[in-house]
């Protein structure tokens, strides 16, 4: 299923359900979705983002939640810090499965052999790849990381 069907028909059964924490969370969700179409609109891009730029947006607004939670955390706001943690896990039901280290490794090794990388030079190459074979499934630091490894 589309992700941005998903998302509508998630939102009209938490409007059923009277569910308001993942009611809140999916309207925060499709304002982004909507305030990304039209900056693409206006950029000439189309007039809808893809998926995969929806998980980069989703990803983005999962570490805005993090940065939140310590600050919240640090000002003795637990209970702003939990609400936080429940739209954390509200997002991240709709991301894919991140890929363990060792899947990481092995398919960069995959996109290294394919595309002959050979130094850190085409590391820009490989990176893309990696994002355009595995949208959302991979966290990019440690990807960059394993691929500076990986390449001389």
């Amino acid at each position: 299923m589309i992700l941005r069907t998903r998302l509508s028909k998630d939102l009209k059964d938490a409007m059923l359900a009277r569910d308001t924490n993942k009611l809140k969370t999916l309207r925060l969700i499709q304002t982004e979705i909507k305030r990304a179409d039209i900056h693409s609109r206006t950029e000439g891009n189309g007039a809808e983002i893809d998926e995969s730029a929806i998980m980069a947006l989703m990803h983005k607004m999962i570490k805005q939640r993090h940065d939140a939670i310590s600050i919240y955390t640090e000002n003795g706001r637990s209970d702003a810090a939990e609400a936080e943690a429940h739209e954390i896990s509200v997002i991240d039901a709709y991301l894919p499965a991140l890929l363990t280290e060792e899947e990481t490794k092995s398919a960069i090794e995959t996109i290294i052999a394919r595309l002959g990388a050979s130094t850190r030079s085409d590391m820009g190459k490989v990176v893309g790849a990696l994002k355009a074979e595995h949208p959302g499934q991979v966290d990019m630091k440690l990807g960059s990381k394993l691929i500076k490894d990986a390449l001389p």
